[in-house]
């Protein structure tokens, strides 16, 4: 599978709005920075037509589940100087912080008031300025400071804190990226590259950040391409190429980052975006992101927040970019992915499941720092629905094994049991205590032998079992009486073995299935469900004790003919 087909988010809140109130997760689960990326040009003639209170209205719909932050880049001209940045491509207006989306709203209805032209906007002035690699890059650094310009051998503090939440960036996109003269320069090839870069999180040194990517306006067909791209180069799209046109919906995904270092450029890859060469679309999955577009104010929630769809370029199913970014959490460092687990529990804690990779626990990244819940609970609830209403507490879980079966290293019955965490480290506890011997070819009193029947019921640990009260325990019409071989070694299991039953003694005693196992002639009739022994010539699993059984008949036989023999010598000696 391709790089850009890692983005697991498959049933995940397709159309879920997650409104996950303070205090209803554990300490463990920390929301998201969501770092919303805006051209000036965004917010630019008019309100309605560029969905500014769409915008305003879904982030602020997300205030107690998300964290968000703000960044603005020039759009036009290229004229920085007259929005007081200096000689920086963008301006980061609010940080990632708990409750910044109040921030956000608030300077989201500042532009759309001034219609984006306190940042930059000179619509008509002159060229288009999209430094949107320059913003993927200062963003970058901003969130993981001195990761790319080091050998990373940094405060083991500041290591930690890249590790607390996940980061995510949410571009606006409108435009294609240009230099501040019009010229394209490397603008694009440099923005997919440094997308491709946050998404490998330095060969996971820190956590993965992924590049969501929405498309505004009525973006012309290149402009929706170089989207597609942009998404696929940061983990949450995917696209293919062939310079006779594709169609992702048949043809095999490319793995962009690497395709735009295979003897490509600037100029060719514009060129190939001209000409079609590309088709992109979602992440494979079912919650189909890469790039929509929209244009109207109902298209622009139905990708944010999930809701009703309408319009030529509405995604259908909905995005929900929001209720995806409220899943998706980081996994500690100094846990490796094979060892990480997480503890679901549902119903007051009555039901609780551990979730491990590929059972309940999907990974985004290809090196697995962030991962999201997938699946339901009993309830029929999805994971994240009930982590969102509150009925839900999740926490990281040292034991992933916890509760698979294992091997105690005692003998018999005693040997089964299940991982258990005692202080975050497993053990093996065992599941099944010793009973008393009953024929079926197992060790039930866990002593190391099989079918010790002559010894087993002696034992004062069984005293308080009756031998005698071995009848037909549930009036299913099965005698076991007898299953016990009167305490003689005489056991013998031509059909295998039995069950060792469950850890009661009733259990014990109705795990026994007659015919299986068979007590030596002599020792129980017909009627009471067994059936005689075997004749020599059978072929029979040899039990403890069983070499001792002889038969009756013979051995008589025997005595006689010796007592004969010696009759006989006797006469001779007179």
């Amino acid at each position: 599978m391709t790089k850009q087909c890692q983005l697991a988010v498959h049933g995940l809140c397709i159309s879920l709005l997650l409104l996950l109130a303070p205090g209803t997760l554990s300490a463990e689960w920390r929301a998201p920075n969501v770092h919303s990326i805006f051209s000036g040009s965004t917010f630019a003639n008019g309100q309605s037509q560029n969905m500014g209170p769409a915008i305003r209205h879904t982030v602020e719909e997300y205030c107690d589940t998300l964290r968000f932050g703000l960044t603005m880049h020039a759009a036009v001209d290229g004229r920085r100087t007259q929005c007081g940045w200096g000689d920086r491509a963008a301006n980061q207006v609010v940080a990632p912080a708990a409750g910044s989306c109040r921030q956000v709203g608030r300077e989201l209805q500042g532009m759309q008031n001034q219609s984006g032209r306190e940042y930059c906007d000179q619509s008509g002035d002159g060229w288009q300025y999209e430094p949107l690699d320059q913003v993927l890059r200062v963003e970058r650094e901003m969130t993981f400071p001195e990761a790319y310009d080091s050998n990373l051998s940094v405060d083991t503090n500041v290591l930690s804190r890249w590790w607390e939440r996940a980061n995510l960036n949410l571009i606006m996109l409108e435009r294609m990226p240009q230099t501040d003269n019009g010229d394209h320069g490397d603008r694009l090839i440099t923005s997919l590259r440094e997308a491709c870069r946050s998404y490998d999180g330095h060969g996971g040194q820190f956590p993965s950040m992924p590049t969501f990517v929405l498309g505004m306006k009525h973006n012309p067909d290149d402009v929706s391409l170089y989207g597609g791209l942009l998404a696929a180069a940061g983990g949450t799209g995917q696209c293919c190429y062939d310079e006779d046109g594709c169609d992702i919906e048949t043809d095999p995904a490319i793995d962009i980052c690497t395709h735009i270092e295979d003897g490509r450029d600037e100029d060719k890859i514009r060129y190939d975006i001209a000409a079609q060469r590309y088709d992109c679309g979602g992440s494979a999955k079912l919650t189909e992101t890469g790039a929509p577009d929209s244009t109207t104010l109902p298209n622009l929630e139905c990708a944010l927040a999930g809701k009703k769809c309408s319009g030529a370029f509405a995604p259908d199913p909905p995005t929900n970019f929001f209720g995806i970014f409220a899943c998706i959490q980081v996994r500690p460092k100094d846990v490796p992915p094979e060892d990480f687990a997480v503890r679901y529990c549902h119903d007051d804690e009555l039901n609780c499941h551990i979730l491990t990779e590929g059972s309940g626990l999907e990974y985004v990244d290809e090196n697995k720092t962030l991962y999201y819940l997938e699946g339901v609970n009993q309830n029929g609830t999805s994971y994240c629905s009930a982590l969102g209403e509150g009925d839900a507490t999740f926490e990281h879980w040292d034991c992933p094994n916890e509760g698979n079966p294992c091997d105690t290293g005692l003998p018999g019955r005693c040997g089964q049991g299940k991982i258990s965490c005692d202080s975050g480290t497993e053990e093996c506890v065992q599941t099944l205590a010793p009973m008393p011997e009953i024929c079926n070819g197992l060790d039930d009193d866990c002593n190391g032998q099989v079918d010790n029947l002559s010894t087993s019921w002696d034992n004062q640990l069984f005293s308080v079992y009756d031998p005698t009260k071995l009848g037909d325990y549930d009036d299913d019409g099965v005698d076991r009486e007898a299953i016990h071989c009167m305490e003689r070694d005489v056991c013998t299991c031509q059909g295998g073995t039995l069950d060792y039953g469950g850890p009661g003694y009733e259990a014990h005693i109705m795990s026994w299935v007659p015919g299986t196992c068979v007590c030596g002639e002599g020792m129980a009739g017909e009627s009471a469900g067994y059936t005689p022994a075997p004749s020599s010539d059978q072929q029979t699993q040899p039990r403890a004790g069983c070499s001792s059984a002889t038969n009756g008949s013979a051995t008589i036989a025997w005595m006689v003919f010796g007592l004969l023999g010696l009759m006989g010598l006797r006469r001779r000696g007179e």
